[in-house]
């Protein structure tokens, strides 16, 4: 799902949403220009997100197939764009879904902020000073 929704794959299609002149080194400054566009009704703009949540309802609906998990958590930067979180997307999701009988899946969104990785950092550097100062006790039997 990268493919059609990662920053590079939005930023791949702003031409023809009218957005030249962008080097890549601008790509946040980019996507906001664009989702600007789209909520005022660019149609060009507006595509984009309606392809990129179409993609992500598909995504989505193969994961409630395979693994019929009861809360799909999606997260990431982009999710401040409404686009993807959308009744629409959601409700696609749903009819793309082959559960007609089980209860729906639940769709919670969290966007991410700009230390986010910071606390993922700090895992593996918390469990090794952990383990140096409790001195591996779960490698005991």
């Amino acid at each position: 799902m990268e493919a059609y929704l990662g920053d590079y794959a939005l930023t791949r299609e702003a031409d023809s949403a009218g957005s030249r002149g962008y080097t890549q080194k601008d790509n946040e400054e980019l996507l906001d220009l664009l989702f600007e566009k789209a909520k005022a009704g660019h149609e060009a703009a507006e595509t984009i997100f309606r392809r990129a949540g179409r993609y992500l309802s598909v995504g989505l609906s193969n994961v409630v197939q395979l693994f019929d998990p009861p809360l799909i958590i999606i997260s990431g930067d982009r999710m401040r764009f409404d686009y993807f979180h959308s009744d629409e997307v959601l409700a696609e999701m749903q009819k793309l879904t082959l559960s007609n009988s089980r209860q729906p899946c639940q769709i919670e969104t969290h966007t991410w902020d700009d230390v986010v990785w910071a606390r993922g950092a700090t895992v593996p550097a918390l469990v090794a000073l952990t383990d140096r100062l409790i001195g591996g006790l779960g490698t005991q039997a």
